[in-house]
């Protein structure tokens, strides 16, 4: 009497024993799992169904395991997108910048005879003091424009906020172009390098308002009047700052009195028809 064989067949990833020894070894795929090499006995029927489980693997199983797995997603996509964190920032080194500004003026203590000779003493400061306010304005100035651009921002991205750290660290740089021009008030070359550090912030703004508009990190009710607007009092202010340090040629206080000037007309903003346009 003739016995049925049973075969019994299990996925390609595990093993079974029918008559004979079917042995699987692990193929491993990309995504870290095994398909299986199946190594066959010579008997026809167990090799037959063997052959048939693996060809279903094959066809159901493998296409799923070996799909391309998705990129992974850059960091930079995702990094520096709060403008609240920026403003935050701006607030506390625009902060610092302006109280050290104070700094350099010191207290005339040597005029301690009578009081003519603090007078005397408090006059000599007054051109620290016309320096340090045309800074202090400066500061402001400039703090405005940035919160004004921050203000119509509805997102930020990795590149923007590069951007505006480097702004702030034109404007940590403030205090030291202030008192090198206080020591060196008579100089041009202490006024060239406070009106580059003035370039430097105004030129910084300028590439972020770019950046923004090409980058599509404007809110939707940015007009294009906005758009004008910001870019004209960018351009416009540093050419004017321009005119006040080519005054220098004449004479350095020409230069500071002309900038202080122009800063009071754009904190103050009088309502002259031709001023209202800077």
């Amino acid at each position: 009497m003739n016995r049925r064989k049973t075969v019994s067949v299990t996925p390609a990833m595990g093993a079974s024993t029918v008559a004979g020894e079917i042995r699987t070894d692990p193929i491993w795929t990309e995504s870290g799992t095994s398909v299986g090499r199946t190594h066959l006995p010579d008997n026809s029927c167990v090799r037959s169904a063997v052959l048939s489980q693996n060809f279903f693997t094959l066809v159901f199983y493998l296409p799923d395991k070996l799909a391309p797995m998705p990129m992974p997603l850059p960091y930079n996509r995702i990094a520096g997108q709060s403008i609240e964190r920026l403003a935050a920032l701006s607030d506390g080194v625009f902060a610092v910048a302006m109280t050290l500004l104070i700094l350099d003026v010191h207290v005339p203590i040597e005029a301690r005879n009578s009081e003519h000779d603090l007078w005397i003493a408090l006059l000599a400061l007054g051109p620290r003091f016309l320096v340090y306010a045309m800074s202090f304005l400066t500061l402001g100035i400039f703090w405005n424009g940035q919160q004004t651009q921050l203000s119509r921002f509805s997102r930020s991205d990795r590149d923007l906020t590069w951007i505006h750290i480097a702004f702030l660290a034109g404007a940590s740089v403030t205090p030291f172009s202030t008192a090198l021009l206080e020591n060196f008030i008579h100089l041009r070359v202490a006024l060239l390098v406070y009106w580059a550090n003035i370039v430097f912030l105004g030129g910084v703004l300028y590439g972020s308002w770019h950046h923004a508009i090409r980058a599509g990190l404007l809110k939707e009710d940015v007009t294009h009047e906005i758009r004008c607007a910001v870019e004209r009092r960018i351009l416009v202010a540093q050419a004017l700052y321009a005119v006040g340090f080519a005054l220098c040629v004449f004479s350095t206080y020409w230069s500071i009195v002309a900038i202080v000037l122009l800063q009071l007309n754009f904190a103050i903003a009088p309502r002259i028809p031709w001023l209202k346009r800077i």
